[in-house]
């Protein structure tokens, strides 16, 4: 209990429904005796005790949560558990009524087959000695789910039954027509300390005795430890929170930089199968052999010259286009490749920065226009060869992917280079393309 708390102070963090994470002094059973039956007879709360004010403060709004989230008896009434009668056979006392996730000990108490089964309307005037205003909200819920937790005359009933979820007819509110002397002793020293002007009741008398001072100062030694294992906890909370916080976003990097490149990917896919040779518009000779009826032949000779030329020059442009084609699709195919090496390299992929694929590509394309222009490559151990140039860029990469990316460039570039044929020539350009799939 929080006047003599143990030396393994036990404080968790809860999450209300509402998002708020507050820090909840965890006791054998959870129940509410245990937390709030100190404050009815020594007024904790009341005396300059902050730390356990904060803990019995937080102790109802959790069971209030509880209460919402389980929607008991239908209306909402907070999970006020304790040790009561649940039937009215003498062995019917269950002393482990406690809420099982604020004890110390869940494994434990989950052996007890009627735990959490009873609210003890006892257990809702100890939270009036914390806040009178609470406690009236409390009983006008439980007297709206079931009126005859009252009797006239007699006063409440020790418990009712109250499962997890509204009332039906296969599992309706079990009243429970016993009254315990303890338990009303309890609603007798509640109501004093609820009724006070000061908040004190019975705890006035305790502390103007001579033992009164010397109690404080017990109290305010556990107040202490109460507020350093409070402060512990809640840092703890803080740190879990900023590392997990980071761990997601880490997680989120990781997730936009693999989408970001498989874009990348796909955009390049897209291209090369959008790729394709367009012939340039050919000159209609329908149109000049019209002139040619008309004109004189000087004319006719002139305009005949002119569609030569013409026609000569549009089989040249058409030539170079087929060239230049045939170059970008092996340029884009070995872009491809590359991408393919870079996605299958696992780990070593995802520590490639972007600028760096880039470069990669550019100078895969430097080296085959190279190729075509010389018809010859030179290779050596400088940094202008595709492993030199990998090696230098970043020495993340993995020596069997670095040498997969050089060996496959170099091959596609020798392809080109390895032809004395004109680089025009259809039938060279077919074998380029067939050699590089």
């Amino acid at each position: 209990v929080p006047s003599f708390a143990p030396p393994n102070i036990k404080i968790k963090m809860y999450v209300l429904q509402s998002g708020a994470r507050i820090p909840v002094l965890e006791t054998w059973d959870g129940a509410a005796f245990q937390m709030l039956a100190p404050n009815a007879l020594l007024a904790e709360g009341s005396n300059g005790f902050k730390n356990m004010a904060v803990l019995q403060k937080n102790y109802l709004l959790v069971i209030e949560d509880i209460g919402r989230r389980q929607n008991l008896l239908g209306k909402y009434v907070a999970a006020a558990r304790s040790a009561c009668q649940i039937g009215e056979a003498v062995n019917d006392y269950s002393g482990i009524q406690g809420n099982v996730q604020l004890s110390e000990d869940p494994a434990a108490l989950a052996q007890e087959l009627r735990r959490e089964s009873h609210i003890a309307i006892y257990a809702l005037f100890l939270g009036g000695t914390v806040d009178p205003d609470w406690t009236r909200r409390q009983l006008s819920l439980l007297l709206e789910a079931e009126p005859k937790s009252y009797v006239e005359g007699l006063g409440f009933v020790d418990s009712v039954s109250a499962i997890e979820g509204a009332p039906t007819e296969k599992s309706p509110i079990t009243v429970v027509p016993m009254k315990l002397s303890i338990d009303e002793g309890y609603i007798a020293v509640s109501l004093t300390k609820m009724l006070d002007e000061n908040n004190q009741g019975i705890a006035k008398y305790l502390y103007d005795s001579d033992i009164g001072q010397g109690l404080k100062s017990i109290l305010k030694e556990q107040d202490d430890r109460l507020g350093k294992a409070i402060e512990r906890v809640i840092n703890e909370d803080k740190a879990a929170l900023l590392e997990e916080s980071k761990r997601l976003s880490e997680e989120r990097e990781k997730k936009e930089a693999l989408e970001a490149r498989n874009r990348e990917i796909n955009k390049t896919r897209k291209a090369i199968a959008a790729l394709s040779v367009e012939p340039r518009e050919i000159l209609e000779a329908e149109a000049i052999r019209k002139e040619k009826e008309v004109k004189p032949q000087e004319e006719i000779d002139r305009l005949e010259a002119e569609k030569q030329r013409l026609l000569a020059q549009i089989s040249a442009d058409t030539a170079l286009d087929l060239e230049q084609a045939a170059l970008s699709r092996v340029t884009l195919a070995v872009k491809e490749e590359i991408l393919d090496i870079i996605r299958a390299g696992g780990d070593a992929y995802m520590n490639i920065a972007d600028n760096d694929v880039a470069v990669i590509l550019d100078k895969a394309v430097e080296i085959l226009r190279s190729a075509q222009n010389d018809k010859k490559l030179h290779y050596d151990t400088s940094s202008m060869t595709v492993a030199g140039m990998v090696e230098a860029r970043s020495k993340e990469f993995k020596g069997a992917f670095s040498m997969a990316l050089s060996n496959m460039i170099e091959e596609r570039a020798a392809i080109l280079a390895d032809t004395d044929a004109p680089l025009s020539s259809v039938k060279r350009l077919a074998e380029i393309l067939l050699k590089s799939g």
